[in-house]
């Protein structure tokens, strides 16, 4: 469960990235930027078929520093049709489209000369739609990698602008490390964007840069926030008080999820009181979240390390990092 701005969010909502199956998900509506080939949007995300595994498979070297998998290509794309498209980023090793009869969908490998070639490719091909289908592109993994959401680290990105695709979003933390997939939570109802999503990385120390590069970078036309994700607690440890402080240094309001359907604003001013002077507190009961605010950074990082696992009227509590009022 990821609890933070005015929202409860459960992991579950984020498709997984298992060893046959990676969901790129989103609906874009832009131009592919490629002759010919016409302007359309993916198709919701409950209407897309999962691609196939984006382990570089039969390919038979397990140095894929330099290669890409592309996902979601229409099923008339061939190896000479990939191949032209995308040589114009750089001198291609490999190039393959794999075919899969059984559920008809078709997915590729590009292995560049460089590491600046594959970047290029990634940064402009992903999101792109390609005669009708919106291309998923990311960096390919040894064959020998064993995909799953377990060994990964996701990061909270909010304030994010209504304007923003999943693809930008993707391509704006993949030049910091290796990305294994950029989620924005749509609402259903009318089909914009929440305004926050999560990126997941393979590799701790690249999740820790994106935090500390891209906190109050713009994406799109607003900077946002970026912080660690929070989890079920027996999915990653305990976070420490400096890693709290790091992800919103100014802030002083937690968000508080999974409460007890008979707490009070009281019961949670009581509870929370122990860790500093509140200055507000909120309660939404429909949901079954709410605010803390404190006057001092300092009681709020406190509160967030003390609470985790804890429990009131018999629920563990969530909680980390609301939003930022200070942060306009």
């Amino acid at each position: 469960v990821v609890g933070h701005g005015d929202v409860v969010v459960d992991m579950e909502e984020m498709p997984s990235v298992s060893e046959e199956c990676l969901l790129g998900g989103g609906v874009l509506q832009q131009d592919s930027g490629f002759p010919g080939a016409p302007a359309a949007a993916a198709p919701p995300l409950e209407q897309q078929q999962p691609d196939e595994g984006t382990s570089s498979g039969d390919a038979e070297e397990d140095d894929v520093s330099n290669t890409l998998y592309v996902g979601n290509l229409h099923p008339s794309v061939d190896q000479p049709t990939l191949d032209g498209i995308c040589s114009v980023f750089g001198t291609l090793d490999v190039c393959k489209v794999i075919q899969k009869k059984s559920t008809g969908t078709s997915y590729g490998f590009l292995k560049f000369a460089s590491r600046d070639s594959a970047t290029a490719a990634l940064q402009t091909l992903n999101g792109r739609v390609y005669m009708g289908q919106e291309l998923r592109v990311h960096w390919a993994l040894p064959h020998r990698h064993k995909e799953g959401t377990s060994h990964l680290h996701h990061l909270f990105v909010g304030d994010l602008g209504s304007d923003v695709t999943e693809a930008q979003l993707y391509n704006a933390f993949s030049c910091i490390g290796q990305c294994s997939d950029a989620r924005i939570m749509w609402d259903p109802a009318s089909g914009r964007s929440k305004g926050y999503g999560f990126v997941s990385f393979y590799r701790r120390d690249d999740a820790a840069a994106a935090i500390e590069r891209m906190a109050g970078a713009l994406v799109g036309s607003r900077r946002v926030r970026v912080g660690w994700a929070q989890h079920k607690q027996d999915d990653v440890g305990p976070m420490g008080a400096a890693e709290i402080d790091a992800a919103d240094p100014h802030n002083t309001n937690i968000y508080i999820g999974n409460i007890a359907p008979e707490t009070r604003e009281v019961d949670l001013m009581l509870h929370f009181s122990q860790y500093g002077p509140v200055d507000d507190v909120k309660l939404h009961k429909t949901g079954g979240y709410g605010f803390v605010k404190y006057v001092l950074h300092e009681s709020a990082v406190r509160a967030i390390v003390g609470q985790q696992g804890r429990t009131l009227h018999g629920r563990t509590l969530k909680c980390s990092w609301g939003k930022n009022a200070a942060r306009r």
